[in-house]
């Protein structure tokens, strides 16, 4: 059957032409997946900017869970910095596979840091 694990991505960035490079990427995504992509929020000071990516709600290996980890990784690859984004995991059955790490080192496997 599959356990449910729910992961998002968040973005943050601090400059109007990465909103550009999001909006991109969402013209691409098919619909069921475009509508999980949010933002930008618009912080009260500074001009920072946050994007989201939602889980997209499926069991892990079906393939609405498959098409979500490619697009999570095609949203990570706009990280524009390091530490500007972070990976959260959740709803797993096994509470202990909770994990929330940072999504922009490519040396970094997303899975690694435990809450």
């Amino acid at each position: 059957m599959g356990v449910i694990r729910h992961e998002l991505v968040v973005l943050e960035s601090f400059g109007e032409d990465f909103e550009e490079k999001v909006n991109a990427l969402r013209a691409e995504m098919p619909p069921e997946f475009a509508r999980l992509l949010v933002g930008p929020v618009v912080g009260a000071t500074n001009g920072v900017r946050w994007f989201a990516l939602f889980p997209d709600g499926s069991k892990e290996y079906w393939c609405t869970s498959e098409g979500g980890v490619a697009w999570r990784e095609k949203f990570k690859a706009l990280c524009p910095y390091p530490n500007s984004a972070v990976h959260v995991a959740c709803g797993d059955e096994d509470p202990g596979n909770a994990v929330a790490s940072w999504a922009c080192d490519p040396d970094e496997d997303c899975r690694g840091g435990r809450v």
